[in-house]
């Protein structure tokens, strides 16, 4: 029994000189990822002490404890909210606007790896991905420059109509549509490098047995490059459901480019979870209220990926996790 217990201690004893070696040799690569580590620490898991903020009625001079503990309240509250139903349902709707465009890229990116002449090809990408660098408030800037009624491009259709061109921002029907084909616009160049890295990296022998058995390039396309890249789109789905409320997030991307683009004119189809949550806890100063909000939408989203990754995985498919 003793015996059992030094050779124990000993055991532990190598694994502790072992780490404590590893450690040592590798200590610069621990360093370089530290700053990292500690943005990632400080901006995405300390925030989440935030949270405590749904269950109180916090007063930035009181603080997290000294503020009154409310409990529930606030969910209560969100349930009850007369416009409860209206920014579910338009958040739904632009996540469902999102679903539907997701394949854009992957047939963007598709297209793109079929053009053989490189110089053409490049440019093509460029320009694709130049509108995802520029500036949110630029970019809706230009879209608002695009659709005005008076000076913009919309205008030339006054001429083949014959009717006067209306502000399509101020159009609550219209309103869903310029902003899924904006949000395309502003990142299909952007999402379809993943694709292409992706086909990059498939075995050209593939595609050189193919032309040996007499495919074309359409076959090669459909039965080596879109088989080759499915993982990639099924993890990408994935986190595309998880972003399915996005509109929610308000640090999204979609987010800030509603927030710019609507109007009280168009709240009835433009106004989401986050635009609604801006008003409540910024303009409204209703910090707790806003969390609360918040957080009932982080849960769903959460659960929403973790179901899209079950399903893809009991259907044999790629999974986060």
């Amino acid at each position: 029994m003793q015996s059992h217990t030094v050779s124990q201690t000993n055991q532990t004893a190598i694994r502790s000189n072992r780490f404590v070696h590893f450690l040592k040799k590798n200590y610069s690569l621990y360093l370089m990822i530290l700053p990292g580590v500690l943005i990632f620490f400080l901006f995405s898991y300390l925030p989440i002490f935030g949270l405590l903020m749904a269950f109180e009625n916090y007063s930035p001079v009181r603080g997290f404890f000294g503020s009154e503990w409310v409990g529930l309240k606030h969910f209560i509250d969100f349930f009850k909210d007369p416009y409860l139903g209206r920014i579910t349902k338009n958040t739904i709707a632009f996540g469902v606007w999102g679903l539907a465009l997701f394949p854009f890229p992957v047939i963007f990116a598709l297209l793109l790896n079929e053009v053989k002449n490189t110089r053409y090809k490049k440019i093509v990408q460029s320009i694709s991905v130049f509108p995802f660098f520029i500036s949110m408030v630029i970019l809706v800037g230009l879209i608002r420059d695009l659709l005005d009624p008076t000076t913009g491009v919309v205008t030339l259709l006054s001429y083949f109509t014959g009717s006067e061109m209306t502000d399509l921002l101020a159009d609550p029907s219209a309103y869903r549509s310029i902003f899924g084909i904006s949000g395309l616009w502003n990142t299909i160049g952007f999402s379809s490098i993943l694709y292409l890295a992706a086909i990059a990296g498939i075995n050209q022998e593939m595609y050189e047995s193919a032309v040996m058995d007499g495919a074309g390039r359409f076959k090669q396309m459909w039965y080596i490059t879109v088989p080759s890249i499915m993982p990639t789109v099924t993890l990408l789905f994935i986190m595309q459901i998880g972003a399915f409320l996005s509109s929610a997030n308000s640090t999204g991307s979609d987010f800030q480019r509603n927030l710019l683009m609507y109007n009280p004119l168009t709240y009835e189809t433009a106004d989401t979870v986050g635009t609604y949550v801006y008003r409540a806890g910024i303009e409204g100063v209703s910090a707790s209220y806003s969390t609360a909000v918040n957080f009932v939408f982080s849960v769903v989203s959460t659960l929403l990926v973790l179901f899209a990754n079950q399903v893809s995985k009991r259907l044999g498919k790629a999974s986060l996790f």
